[in-house]
């Protein structure tokens, strides 16, 4: 795992328009990519929290990590918790089998528990999505809400992953890509 670089906007482009024809060859929604994650990737990786995984040279994986919680569906209780919120999560199709999105969510807890988060937060339209994150994965459902559409709120305490070193490496060395921006959006 490591924020994105000058050179990585093809292979960011690649991702998001593969993914974006997988989902639409099956009927489901594209997500919206921020044109700007695509125009200028290494800009982004010391602001917003945004992370790559790579295996070899192919990147296999996108995930966008805020150090704030959304102000919409959270109680006040909630948003007082230091958390970080998973705001986008892009996987390539052809590694499907390797569960990537799986490996980013526990790198992404046991980095969240390594900075001191007390939790990881996450929000889906998708109610297919929200039960493989509950029942596969051990995230627990908060509510859903309708803004402006219904999505289910999900949530899962920051913890050390054992063993998810032997699996994922983080490059250290660049800005850190969770500041402490605290607040609500």
């Amino acid at each position: 795992m490591r924020v994105p670089q000058r050179g990585d906007r093809d292979a960011l482009a690649r991702l998001f328009t593969t993914r974006g024809g997988w989902l639409a060859a099956r009927g489901l929604a594209a997500e919206t990519v921020h044109p700007a994650v695509a125009a200028q990737p290494e800009a982004l990786g010391s602001v917003q929290g945004n992370w790559l995984l790579w295996e070899d040279k192919a990147l296999i994986g996108y995930i966008d990590l805020w150090p704030l919680t959304l102000g919409v569906g959270w109680t006040p209780q909630e948003r007082a918790e230091r958390a970080l919120t998973v705001l986008n999560l892009y996987t390539h199709p052809a590694h499907r089998q390797d569960k990537p999105s799986r490996i980013m969510l526990w790198w992404a807890l046991d980095y969240a528990c390594g900075q001191e988060f007390a939790c990881v937060r996450l929000l889906t339209d998708q109610d297919r999505l929200a039960r493989y994150f509950i029942h596969e994965l051990g995230w627990e459902h908060r509510r859903t809400i309708s803004w402006p559409r219904r999505r289910h709120l999900l949530a899962r305490r920051a913890e050390a992953m054992p063993g998810l070193k032997a699996l994922v490496s983080t490059v250290q060395g660049s800005a850190d890509p969770c500041p402490a921006l605290g607040g609500d959006v």
